[in-house]
């Protein structure tokens, strides 16, 4: 989740900047402000509201800021490694089998059946 991205600002951005873009979109997306609006526009708009007034709270706050930055790169550095498991699978794929090996047999090699 990009907390920057929802709120349209760059990661340098001030408080004073997150505060404008978050009042900005909270008066155009609360549901309050859309009279006449169908039952799936409201529910989306609800929905993209909270993201909104998320965003701006864990950016607001210098600390929760910084943990998020730190994670954020962390996880960026993570898949520049190709550390990165592509849709969280824990299961290896169908062709790997573990085989149990002692330091010695791999070092030597060995045939298992």
């Amino acid at each position: 989740t990009d907390y920057y991205a929802r709120l349209g600002v760059g990661e340098f951005a001030s408080v004073a900047e997150l505060k404008k873009a978050f009042l900005a979109l909270s008066l155009r997306l609360h549901p309050d402000k859309l009279a006449g609006a169908t039952t799936g526009e409201l529910a989306a708009a609800k929905a993209k509201y909270h993201d909104v007034s998320e965003a701006f709270e864990i950016l607001s706050d210098l600390a929760t800021r910084r943990e998020y930055d730190r994670a954020r790169d962390k996880l960026e550095a993570e898949g520049d490694a190709g550390l990165t498991d592509v849709g969280r699978n824990d299961k290896p794929p169908p062709n790997c089998i573990d085989l149990p090996l002692s330091l010695a047999e791999l070092f030597k090699g060995c045939r298992k059946d």
